[in-house]
């Protein structure tokens, strides 16, 4: 394969695990259900900057994929840290709010705090805003 190809292929992965990332679960709840980030105003930013390193990595515009891929990376990371603190925040004021109320409510609000969990969304977000950099990181081939 060409390194350009290669490239180009790799920007498109990455894209494309972007896509799917956004629209997995991203939190796990236990009665809610697995929630996903497609609703959320970030997850709205990171499917246009998805689309835009799309174009451009079609377009072989590598610069616009490094801007677009360090704002992707920056998104993430923050939401998945946000969300991280809020789930946990979340768990102790369960907890909490359990402890005062006796056994059977805490053993409760132990089950439930034990079954929230990160989703494997936030894999396939990483994984794809580092693909999106690498493309753009990428050797450009001498002629």
């Amino acid at each position: 394969m060409m390194p350009d190809t290669t490239r180009t292929f790799v920007g498109l992965i990455g894209c494309l695990c972007l896509f799917v990332g956004i629209f997995a679960p991203a939190v796990e709840l236990p009665i809610i259900g697995a929630k996903s980030i497609a609703n959320s105003t970030d997850g709205k930013i990171i499917l246009v900057l998805s689309a835009l390193g799309l174009l451009a990595t079609l377009y072989k515009r590598y610069r616009a994929l490094l801007a677009t891929g360090m704002l992707i990376a920056i998104t993430v990371a923050t939401d998945w840290y946000l969300m991280q603190n809020a789930l946990e925040r979340g768990k102790n004021d369960l907890y909490q709010a359990a402890s005062n109320s006796g056994d059977f409510a805490e053993s409760i609000a132990e089950l439930f705090g034990a079954s929230i969990k990160m989703g494997w969304a936030w894999g396939a977000l990483f994984l794809g805003a580092f693909m999106v950099l690498a493309a753009a990181f990428w050797p450009t081939p001498k002629e």
